[in-house]
């Protein structure tokens, strides 16, 4: 046995791992940090209507940067006036171990008015959001994405 009570030693997440090598060896600077480009706005979709919505439009986006999908579903939050955001960090058929227990962090300017942690399949939220612009970083270890002025306003009459 040899253990404390038998109970089986669990591997910490890669991600929490490069993160702390990066931070023993003092190098944070070799973290590449990648700025992702928007790929899809179903608000740019032609025929989007509000027939089945009823007048209150979900936005679903798509940033993309490096092998790195953020998908993203902004709605109305439960007062209408407040927002939600639910996403997920994808890798596009490539290693996924990073995607897993990512901290994902939501600013506006430099500060960070949120903070949270991805699932194990990558999925994330923030709920009860004041509209607004914000910047969205999610930490991947030896990679950083970020999502430039992320739109979370203006869903229930245009844009």
């Amino acid at each position: 046995m040899g253990r404390a009570g038998g109970s089986p030693l669990v591997p910490p997440p890669t991600s929490l791992v490069k993160r702390a090598l990066v931070a023993f060896k003092g190098e944070r600077n070799l973290v590449q940090r990648l700025v992702a480009k928007p790929a899809l706005d179903n608000r740019q979709l032609p025929g989007y209507a509000e027939v089945r919505t009823g007048g209150i439009k979900p936005v679903y986006l798509l940033y993309r940067a490096a092998g790195v999908d953020i998908d993203l579903l902004v709605q109305s939050g439960k007062d209408g006036e407040r927002r939600d955001i639910l996403g997920q960090v994808s890798g596009g058929g490539e290693e996924t171990a990073d995607l897993q227990y990512a901290e994902v962090r939501l600013a506006q300017g430099q500060v960070v008015v949120r903070s949270t942690w991805t699932d194990e399949w990558g999925e994330f939220s923030f709920q009860d959001l004041p509209p607004g612009r914000y910047n969205l970083k999610v930490d991947l270890g030896m990679r950083e994405v970020e999502v430039r002025d992320l739109p979370v306003e203006g869903f229930l009459g245009g844009f």
